[in-house]
This record gives C-alpha cells, sequence and structure tokens, in this order.
C-alpha cells in the first residue's frame, strides 16, 4: 500500500478513536520509512490520547532530533548563487 493510502487511513482511525489500528498504520509508516519526522510526531499524538505518556515523549523526542537533523542537513546544501558576497 503507499505511503499516503496508509496515512489516510491512520488519519481515518484517528477521527473515529481506533487509535489501535492508527498505532499499527503509524508504526507501518516508520518501518517504511524511518526518517521522517512526522510519523514520529504523529505517533506521540496517538500515545498522547491513549495515555501513554512515556511512549508519547519518546516519540517527540525522535520526531524533533530527525527535524534537527534534517534541517541541519537542508542548510548546508545552500547553492553558492544564494550565499552573500563578501564584497
Amino acid at each position: 500500500m503507499p505511503i499516503k493510502d496508509i496515512l489516510k487511513k491512520s488519519y481515518q482511525a484517528i477521527a473515529i478513536r481506533d487509535y489501535e489500528t492508527a498505532e499499527k498504520l503509524v508504526l507501518d509508516l516508520i518501518n517504511l520509512d524511518p526518517d521522517k519526522s512526522g510519523s514520529y510526531l504523529l505517533l506521540g499524538n496517538i500515545y498522547t490520547k491513549t495515555g501513554q505518556n512515556e511512549k508519547a515523549i519518546y516519540n517527540f523526542q525522535k520526531s524533533i532530533e530527525l527535524d534537527r537533523k534534517s534541517t541541519r542537513l537542508n542548510s548546508s546544501h545552500i547553492p553558492l548563487s544564494r550565499m552573500p558576497s563578501s564584497a
């Protein structure tokens, strides 16, 4: 199943408060692409809704860590034409 379909189904499960299904779907997303910070954020939200606060905190921290890593990688690839001149 394509990632976008899994994501859509996870949001649908959350909307009807089927957190068990939503958790399984988001874990599938993480298995398919473990570097997507948004999946960990979504999983943290699911764990918050179900009172699993330790798991929520872990996943929020993982999301932040991946987001910071992604930001560092993206900012290190600024094209030279966009660099300020030293004039």
